[in-house]
């Protein structure tokens, strides 16, 4: 009987021996499969994570740089309001220093010798009424009819043809007028170069 009891305890101890190494596998199994599902979730969560970031860092890229051009366009907007204020006063002061010049002996002179020049017969010469003294003083041998023009231009004479159909306007205004692109260049030359010689 002992024989029996032995090969009955033998094959249990064989059958759990198997069962424990069976249920061993299928542990290790399920843990590898685990394993590996929680290592593709936490590649998959590192992407994601990866992909929010570059996400973040691309739109505050962006969005530092809107700011920064927005600030550019804003410091661009005042330097060019303020640009323009020196220059509407500089024109201002020049009109002033016309207007002081056009009252010199050396401008009425000027004037006297350019209307010799220019004017023809059948014309007409527009002047300003502080003007018409020259004509006076000019001895013109040629028929012109003289007019009085606004003192907002300044000085110098303005020729038509007696039919109107041509105008020549050698005013100080419209001088001034022609060279204001000139002196707003010089000027904002002149301001660069300070700034550079500041920086």
């Amino acid at each position: 009987m002992i024989d029996i009891e032995s090969k009955i305890a033998n094959f249990r101890k064989i059958l759990r021996d198997y069962e424990k190494d069976k249920s061993e596998k299928a542990l290790y199994r399920s843990t590898e499969v685990n394993d590996k599902k929680i290592k593709s979730k936490i590649d998959d969560m590192k992407k994601s994570y990866d992909n929010f970031v570059s996400k973040r860092k691309n739109l505050a890229i962006i969005r530092k740089n809107e700011l920064i051009s927005k600030n550019l366009d804003e410091n661009k907007k005042d330097t060019l309001t303020t640009v323009q204020k020196l220059l509407d006063d500089l024109i201002f002061s020049i009109q002033n220093k016309l207007y002081d010049y056009s009252k010199t002996s050396e401008y009425k002179n000027k004037l006297k010798k350019e209307i010799l020049e220019s004017v023809d017969e059948n014309m007409i010469l527009y002047l300003k009424k502080d003007d018409l003294k020259i004509i006076d003083e000019v001895e013109l041998e040629k028929d012109i009819d003289v007019e009085i023009m606004d003192d907002s231009y300044i000085g110098g004479y303005i020729l038509s043809d007696k039919d109107k159909t041509f105008r020549i306007n050698n005013t100080l205004r419209k001088k001034l007028e022609d060279k204001k692109y000139e002196i707003g260049k010089t000027l904002s030359q002149l301001l660069e170069n300070e700034v550079n010689n500041i920086a």
